[in-house]
């Protein structure tokens, strides 16, 4: 029974968060302001600059601006994903494209990711925003993958702002 309780739980939760994607003036945008206390500018800015480096691929040609003085960094970033259709294990290929902006300044950071875009192996490039959870005319099945596409975007970005903030935080000598 309890586990009964918990899959329907985790249902709701996952039908909740498809539909809340965070949006400023129409657009999908994931912001994430960390505190950095002791850390300069310099500092957060050249872990920000490795952390991008190391987490897409074409390493530095992604960085499209990047200026150490201002503390801004813009850079692309693309991620992989797959979702399962119906329950026959056959997968569809996806891909999210997306802008990263970093500002830095003493003592705190802000990662931004935006402009974010769906490539399938069938169709071009789509805007998120476009890829609606609720329509009219849009088939069962459609309906239920975007929902998986706004789900698995929403869980990369989350990730990725998780393990932005892990390469930007001082490690203390203390830990294991």
């Amino acid at each position: 029974m309890k586990q009964l309780i918990f899959a329907a739980l985790c249902l709701i939760f996952t039908n909740v968060r498809a539909q809340e994607l965070p949006m400023e003036n129409g657009k999908v945008v994931y912001e994430q302001i960390d505190s950095i206390p002791g850390s300069s500018k310099a500092e957060i800015f050249e872990k920000a600059k490795s952390w991008i480096i190391n987490s897409y691929p074409s390493r530095e040609k992604n960085i499209i601006r990047s200026s150490k003085d201002s503390g801004i960094m813009v850079s692309y970033g693309m991620t992989p994903f797959n979702i399962m259709h119906g329950t026959a294990g056959v997968y569809e290929s996806f891909k999210s494209y997306y802008l990263i902006q970093v500002d830095c300044k003493d003592g705190k950071s802000r990662i931004r990711f935006y402009d974010i875009y769906i490539r399938t192996g069938y169709y071009t490039s789509k805007p998120i925003e476009t890829w609606k959870v609720q329509g009219l005319g849009i088939d069962i099945g459609r309906k239920e993958q975007y929902r998986k596409v706004h789900i698995e975007v929403n869980n990369l970005m989350v990730i990725n702002m998780a393990s932005f903030k892990n390469a930007i935080t001082p490690k203390s000598s203390a830990s294991f």
